[in-house]
Order: structure tokens, then sequence, then C-alpha cells
């Protein structure tokens, strides 16, 4: 394994755990890992960026605030 490879596993890892512990908001550590990979050069800035525009995010992003307002009303 290069050490690119660990970088990246050792990232992942570290956002599953933090995202098992559920201490932080998700959308903190997703964006935090996101940030992580491109810094640590895993990632390019123009793919990172790329899926913000991408139809599936938006939908999916439109559904997490539509099922937090229903489940604070409900």
């Amino acid at each position: 394994m290069t050490t690119q490879q660990i970088i990246c596993i050792t990232i992942f890892l570290v956002t599953l755990v933090f995202y098992m512990s559920n201490k932080f908001p998700l959308p903190l550590v997703s964006m935090t890992s996101m940030v992580a990979l491109t810094l640590t050069g895993c990632l390019t800035p123009d793919a990172a960026l790329a899926t913000f525009s991408n139809s599936s995010a938006i939908i999916m992003g439109s559904m997490f605030i539509i099922a937090g307002g229903l489940n604070r009303t409900q």
C-alpha cells in the first residue's frame, strides 16, 4: 500500500467512527472529511465540488430538510 492509500483509508475509518458515535452533526463530519481528503491530495478540488451540482445530491439534501421539518412538527 502506498502512503496515499493509507491516508485515505484512515480518513474514511475516522469518518465512520464519528458517524457511529453521533457526537457531532453528520454534515459537519462529512464536510470535514471532504476537506481532509482534498487537503491530503486524495481528492481533487474539482471532484470535491462537482458533487454539489449533481441532481441526486440536491434531491437527497432536500429530502433531509423535509424529513427534519416533519420530524419537528409531526
